[in-house]
């Protein structure tokens, strides 16, 4: 996408061609011919559908209802950290959304909100200091997040969060 958004048509259609072949590749080697991935595991959809390895939209938003099938079937997401906003997304992107709100709006254990409310950020409510973004891993993983600039003022004890030119 960069390469053909900066004018290097020619580096596009190589890359494009690849991504087609890691795709093809993909689905030989881990899809069956009813679309089920190899393991049938939470994660294992939710990155295929995020990275987009599956060719089209109907096999994706086939893989998204799996998704949603297997999360209903153990009762709470198993991704692990890594692979929890791509699951997230996958759901809400594919006609899963309320699937998404409900998983992420959990407090009990074990879900996303659990560990963001109980998890070890090494924050100090009572003794607050800056941490740069990378110290919390899960809100890196949420682009919207991501593009938070954040400044702390030592002497005042302060925090501003800027987003989109906006205090």
């Amino acid at each position: 996408r960069l390469s053909f958004a900066t004018g290097d048509i020619a580096r596009a259609q190589l890359l494009d061609d690849l991504a087609q072949r890691v795709r093809a590749a993909f689905r030989k080697a881990f899809v069956d011919e009813k679309g089920v991935i190899t393991g049938d595991t939470q994660a294992g959809y939710a990155l295929a559908v995020a990275f987009d390895l599956l060719g089209s939209p109907e096999a994706r938003r086939a893989a998204a209802d799996r998704l949603a099938e297997r999360i209903r079937a153990q009762g709470c997401l198993t991704t692990g950290f890594p692979s929890t906003h791509h699951a997230l997304l996958a759901l809400s992107k594919n006609g899963h959304h309320d699937l998404a709100g409900e998983l992420m709006t959990r407090t009990t254990l074990p879900s996303f909100g659990y560990a963001i409310e109980n998890g070890a950020s090494g924050f100090d409510p009572a003794a607050p200091a800056y941490f740069p973004k990378i110290r919390f891993l899960m809100l890196m993983r949420n682009e919207r997040l991501a593009a938070l600039r954040s400044d702390f003022d030592e002497a005042s004890h302060t925090l501003v969060i800027h987003a989109n030119g906006n205090e």
